[in-house]
């Protein structure tokens, strides 16, 4: 029986995103699991809010298209020897990948480091904090 069956891998679309998408491919490949790339598009961002409200006009779709499309030049230009399956979403990351993961039944989510004091980063209530915290599965964190 494998460790992992199931890696949701996280981006963000920042200066992690290259090293996140070769942590996931490298270990899906070696472990022989599947791979889902999650994309959350944080349209109305807002403190500690659980709730994400609607735009009123084409915005939602307008980042959507974006996202789909730098998420796939993005696994265009990565050397991932997997398929991984790409999801994007909306909503709060925090709340959408910890969703998502029970939602797809992943065992380990894969995400990216930020700032330079990433141990008050966790302590704070950051996105990395918030998944560490709620998660029911294992979580790396990559640099």
């Amino acid at each position: 029986m494998a460790i992992y069956n199931n890696i949701l891998s996280a981006v963000d679309f920042s200066d992690s995103t290259t090293s996140v998408l070769q942590h996931s491919a490298a270990l899906a490949e070696q472990l022989n699991c599947k791979l889902i790339i999650l994309h959350v598009v944080d349209y109305a961002p807002s403190p500690d809010i659980d709730r994400v409200l609607p735009p009123a006009d084409e915005t939602e779709n307008r980042l959507m298209n974006e996202a789909k499309s730098r998420l796939n030049s993005l696994l265009a230009l990565a050397s991932i020897h997997v398929s991984p399956r790409a999801l994007i979403v909306t909503g709060h990351p925090k709340i959408e990948i910890v969703r998502i993961a029970e939602k797809e039944s992943a065992d380990l989510i894969i995400i990216g480091a930020h700032g330079k004091h990433r141990l008050a980063g966790l302590l704070k209530g950051s996105t990395e904090g918030r998944i560490l915290d709620r998660a029911t599965c294992d979580v790396l964190v990559v640099r």
